[in-house]
């Protein structure tokens, strides 16, 4: 059986990525959308955060970090990581900027909990989130 959740979200590609916080809800990160999604599978709703981000294509990649929170690295307009915090459930973005356009389209946790991000076709360096400092780098090597 398959149905839809009664609220309505409008527009093209608004997600397209998304993590499982550890409370078991799902939360997407923004690509032309506007706003965090979230969906809530034992209440049966989803809603929005209320805080909002500009442009298009911003993130497509995310990850679930060991504290709880997800990380999704910049895409196309973002320029910073995007963190959201599910205990809380407010989004924000973490200090350091990053240029180009299609930069990050893939991440994965590693065993000591920083997240790794490989260069797409607008970045050249690999992007390193690191939650317990709550920072992110490029490391030097160019690709």
């Amino acid at each position: 059986v398959s149905y839809q959740l009664s609220e309505n979200y409008s527009g093209n590609t608004k997600y397209r990525t998304s993590a499982v916080a550890p409370d078991g809800r799902i939360f997407a990160a923004p690509a032309f959308a506007f706003n965090v999604l979230v969906i809530d599978p034992l209440r049966n709703i989803s809603y929005q955060l209320s805080e909002s981000y500009l442009g298009y294509a911003k993130y497509a990649t995310s990850a679930l970090a060991p504290d709880g929170r997800i990380f999704a690295a910049p895409s196309r307009a973002a320029s910073k990581v995007l963190v959201i915090d599910p205990s809380r459930d407010v989004s924000y973005q973490l200090n350091e900027s990053y240029s180009g356009y299609s930069k990050y389209l893939t991440s994965a946790v590693s065993l000591d909990g920083r997240i790794f991000a490989a260069p797409f076709s607008g970045a050249s360096k690999v992007l390193v989130i690191d939650p317990s400092r709550n920072i992110s780098y490029q490391l030097s090597e160019d690709y």
